[in-house]
């Protein structure tokens, strides 16, 4: 059985000479992965998954599946599987190699590092013969019923509780009407897989009675697998709060960072999926780690405290990633940090992640109230920190430019040492109103450059600079600080007389200095051949170059439209036009990323009219500042503001933000938006991006030649590639769409995995276990006691004898007679650990599972055990069994007098058997509860009202 649960984005790319479409990826729908329980959730549960609209948590009896609804609500449901194994087992498959940690609370000792991701989780024989596997395809959750030969699919029943009443609707669809929409199962899809594709196998659902599912399935080989594959769809949108990226960056490898912030409880990977209610205004920091395809999350780890935590800038190297931001207090600090405690509030904060983001090298708070706004690194790991603070005790050091406070809220420059515990410099930068730093790079030499904007007109500045007189209203500037932190190398305003704002900039190795933000100022400076010299109308997108000197302009350009447009977060309104990042290639190319309104200036767009009241973009400027290679609006009908861009060869540009739109376009297949407020976004403009027409699939045991369909752009070229040497790729290499051709050998042993790669996207196979051996039944349950059994084994090929691979369970006496046919006998020794225990045959590639129920000691002359001591109802009632165990000739009796409680099986016995009861609806109000008895043993039945 397969659940889709659908989410929004993926990213198209560009080549080296030329823009190829660009799409975006939301951080709430990451690639699917299942989380290992490693205290991060409810005891209980073993596997979380979480979309941005969906989280399931895995339990051993079900799945609890949270879906987020509008205006902050939550849908709920417990899917249960009826009379299914107690203790299945249950495991994580094929890692990803990511991993999550939360840094959450005041020190390490509540903290959850390295919780692993897996692609699939697997139950084994949750019923006889039927394995039950869940699985990410593409943003989607699906789980899968496979029914191995001879196995009962009549034997999978489900629960569902949380539904206020279900139906079957005309087409066929299970249909969950809950308290604000509907969450809907659509009718399964039967098939069995053959050499020659599926064979479809007739099927519905059946609603067996109260809350109770079931599948109606027609005639099929019972000799070959069968799958039960249903997909879940729903009425619902999700994604109730704002999830933020603020920043982006890349390390030397090529791998992608984002940082932002939350206040979704359903983010993807959080820790509190089925929180129903945040404390308001609070959110958390994150930090999300890529490879430089955005295809894997390598880590997504999240720091804060119980109030705000903001981050506004990030920076990578190969030993971590560094952010800053601001903190409304007890954020996570490190022992021996510059500062552990502040007394301010909102505080700057400064932190190292290590490269696995599983720890915090350091983290600190920087004196004074306020924020971070850009972080840079030189190659010794010392981190520059650039910002604002409203407070005159903000610290500074001594030898620093600027010690005084200049007054009402002064930019700022730190650098910290490479550990976090000591400030090798701190200086204000300001002048007697307001000065704001948003952006901070440095060179080789240790130079810090330094952008912003101010409302000073005695900001410093130095002589000689492009422009020493303040303009009028506000003015960005730009200013380059030596490597001490004692003198300015330059400082020069920038501006017209309106107001003009940097929010970002990039330095090449020449020490040229591309600054990006948006002016109001018709007379904001360009130069001659520059791609636009007139302001577009309102507010303006700009691109600056300054020499490495600060005393001119290589290049400035206007970029914008005549159009006006507003989009808001949660705590700002952004206005267009305007560039809020920027990044250079080894070329002196800029990618500039903001908010564009109507008559943007595109070229190549993939995307090239505004799609509603604002819209992202992405323009690639040509080394010059003539022209433009690449130009595309990035939105939907709501809208979009792109905060951040970062460039490497590996990766490409890599733009991050947030959408206010249901309907941001997204590639390769259908998704919707979860609705709500502010989601995050990021794009990635590479080489190409292919997509696959699917996930993975069961093959049967016979040898066939099948298909992959690949989806590429025109001159996307890509090949394939196998780890297995049983899969032989035919023909697997082309460019733009194209198949594999790939043949997949006959299996005469064990089911069996592999992975067919297409540039970083894989295609998983399964393939059952070689059908020429077959057993007399695929696992039971057996009594504590233990005891001798036999198994009848099927064969039209030769066979090796059975293993065990547990030392309590022993196979003898194996035989053949007519043919291949024949059988063996095997041993279970007592249980005396008093849990259950599980073991497996393998005879011939098949397996036999080995449930045995466990108890305080060896069963002497009719003494009896009882599989649990306790058994518990809805108020709606429903069923369930209890296993029996004793020694063969022993009789035993069930007795129950409640008028409420039915036995529907035994109620007597001789040796091990099955007890089966129901309870009745609940009407009366009270808890009630009773006893069943059996032969000196009870059980506990408790109702709910």
């Amino acid at each position: 059985m397969s659940c889709s649960l659908a989410w929004l984005f993926v990213a198209v790319g560009s080549t080296a000479t030329e823009a190829k479409p660009l799409k975006p990826l939301s951080v709430s729908n990451l690639p699917v992965v299942f989380e290992e329980n490693r205290g991060q959730s409810s005891p209980e549960v073993r596997y979380t998954a979480r979309t941005g609209r969906y989280s399931l948590e895995l339990t051993d009896s079900g799945v609890k599946v949270a879906v987020a609804g509008r205006n902050g609500s939550t849908g709920r449901l417990h899917l249960q599987w009826l009379q299914a194994s107690r203790n299945p087992k249950i495991s994580g498959l094929a890692p990803t190699g990511g991993v999550s940690n939360y840094l959450k609370g005041p020190g390490p000792r509540g903290w959850t590092l390295n919780v692993p991701h897996y692609s699939r989780v697997r139950y084994r024989a949750v019923y006889p013969g039927i394995d039950l596997v869940f699985y990410g395809n593409r943003q989607n959750l699906e789980f899968d019923f496979v029914i191995a030969p001879g196995a009962d699919p009549s034997a999978v029943r489900m629960r569902v509780q949380g539904a206020k009443r279900l139906r079957v609707d005309k087409d066929g669809a299970l249909v969950c009407a809950m308290a604000h929409g509907e969450l809907r199962l659509q009718k399964p899809v039967l098939y069995q897989p053959t050499p020659h594709g599926r064979k479809e196998v007739d099927g519905a659902f059946v609603i067996a009675g109260g809350d109770v599912v079931a599948f109606r399935v027609g005639g099929y080989d019972r000799s070959e697998t069968l799958v039960i594959d249903p997909t879940l769809v729903t009425a619902y949108v999700g994604g109730r709060d704002a999830d933020i990226v603020t920043a982006v960056a890349t390390d030397p490898s090529g791998n992608i960072y984002a940082a932002g912030y939350t206040t979704s409880v359903n983010f993807p990977l959080s820790a509190t999926p089925f929180k129903s209610v945040l404390t308001p205004g609070d959110a958390d920091a994150f930090v999300l780690k890529m490879d430089s395809t955005m295809s894997t999350v390598l880590y997504a780890t999240f720091l804060g405290g119980p109030s705000g935590d903001y981050a506004n800038a990030i920076a990578a190297d190969s030993s971590g990633a560094y952010i800053t931001g601001t903190t409304i207090g007890r954020f996570p600090t490190t022992s021996g940090a510059f500062r552990e405690v502040t007394s301010q509030s909102p505080t700057i904060f400064a932190a190292k992640l290590n490269a696995s983001g599983g720890a915090l090298i350091y983290a600190t708070y920087l004196d004074g109230a306020g924020a971070g706004q850009g972080i840079a690194v030189d190659s010794s790991g010392n981190a520059y920190v650039a910002g604002f603070t409203y407070t005159a005790n903000f610290s500074t050091t001594t030898g620093a430019f600027q010690r005084i406070y200049g007054s009402g809220t002064d930019a700022f420059v730190v650098k910290l040492n490479s550990t976090g515990t000591t400030e090798l410099y701190s200086t204000f930068l300001g002048g007697a109103a307001e000065d704001i730093a948003t952006g901070i790079k440095v060179d080789v030499n240790g130079a810090a450059y330094v952008t912003g904007f101010t409302s000073s007109p005695d900001f410093p500045v130095s002589p000689g600079a492009f422009r020493t007189a303040y303009s009028g209203s506000t003015d960005a500037f730009a200013a380059k600080l030596n490597a001490a932190g004692s003198a300015l190398l330059y400082s020069t305003f920038l501006g017209g007389p309106s107001v003009d704002r940097a929010h970002a900039l990039d330095v090449n190795l020449s020490g040229e200095a591309f600054i990006a933000g948006q002016t109001y100022s018709s007379s904001y400076p360009t130069t001659a051949g520059a791609f636009r010299t007139t302001s577009g109308g309102g507010g303006d997108a700009f691109v600056t170059k300054l020499n490495a000197g600060g005393t001119g302009l290589v290049y400035s350009t206007f970029l914008g439209g005549s159009g006006v447009c507003t989009v808001p977060d949660p705590f700002r309104i952004y206005q267009c036009d305007a560039a809020f990042g920027i990044a250079i290639d080894s070329a002196g190319q800029a990618y500039a990323a903001g908010l564009a309104g109507s008559s943007f200036p595109v070229a190549g767009a993939q995307q090239p009219a505004a799609a509603g009241n604002g819209d992202a973009f992405l323009t690639w400027i040509n080394a010059a500042g003539s022209d433009l290679l690449y130009s595309t609006y990035i939105g939907g009908s709501g809208g979009e503001v792109a905060l951040a861009v970062a460039y490497s060869t590996a990766s490409g540009a890599i733009v991050g933000g947030f959408t206010n739109s249901l309907n941001l376009p997204v590639s390769g297949f259908d998704t919707t938006h979860g609705g709500g407020a502010q989601e995050g976004f990021l794009s990635r403009a590479a080489a190409c991006t292919i997509t696959l027409g699917s996930s993975g699939s069961f093959f049967p045991a016979q040898a066939g030649t099948y298909l992959l369909d690949v989806f590429a752009p025109p001159s996307c070229a890509w090949s394939a590639t196998v780890n297995q040497s049983w899969v032989t790729i035919n023909s697997g290499s082309g460019a733009g769409n194209g198949q594999v051709n790939y043949t997949v050998a006959a299996n005469a042993g064990a089911f069996r995995t592999a992975l067919i790669t297409v540039n970083g996207q894989t295609f998983n196979i399964q393939q059952v276990a070689g059908n020429c051996v077959s057993l007399g039944s695929s696992g039971s349950w057996f009594p504590q006691a233990g005891g001798s059994y036999a198994m009848q084994v099927f064969a039209t090929c030769s066979w090796i004898p059975p293993t065990s691979n547990a030392s309590w369970l022993t196979v003898y006496g194996w035989y053949t007679s007519s043919g291949f046919n024949g059988g063996f006998s095997y041993a279970l020794t007592a249980n005396n650990t008093g849990i259950a225990r599980f073991g497996q045959i393998d005879a011939g590639g098949q397996k036999f599972d080995v449930s045995q129920v466990g108890g305080p000691a060896a069963l002497s002359s009719c003494q009896f055990v009882l599989s649990s001591t306790v058994a518990s109802f809805t108020r709606d009632g429903g069923s369930s069994s209890l296993l029996v165990s004793t020694l063969d000739g022993c009789e035993w009796t069930a007795r129950n007098t409640a008028s409420w409680i039915t036995l529907t099986a035994g109620p007597a016995g001789r040796g091990e058997g099955v007890i089966g009861f129901s309870a009745s609806r609940n009407n009366t109000g009270e808890v009630r509860q009773t006893t069943l008895a059996v032969e000196g043993r009870s059980l506990t039945i408790v109702q709910m009202p």
